[in-house]
């Protein structure tokens, strides 16, 4: 299997396994792979994903002590 192919089945499965609930080990073993697997690609591709955009609102406050 090509390592694209690799992630692409990996990326179902840790999209399957949050859409389930369950901890990582009764995933893992209900679907019959090692546990180690299943932690190591949730590192593997939480690192590949970027990171999502947000704003953030902020407030600026005159300080205290400022001269007018």
């Amino acid at each position: 299997m090509a390592n694209q192919e690799r992630e692409q089945l990996w990326l179902e499965r840790i999209a399957q396994w949050r859409e389930s609930g369950m901890s990582q080990r009764a995933f893992a073993q209900k679907h019959g792979f090692p546990i180690r697997q299943v932690g190591y690609w949730v590192r593997r591709l939480s690192r590949s994903e970027p990171a999502a955009a947000a704003l953030v609102p902020v407030v600026i406050k005159a300080e205290a002590n400022a001269p007018a």
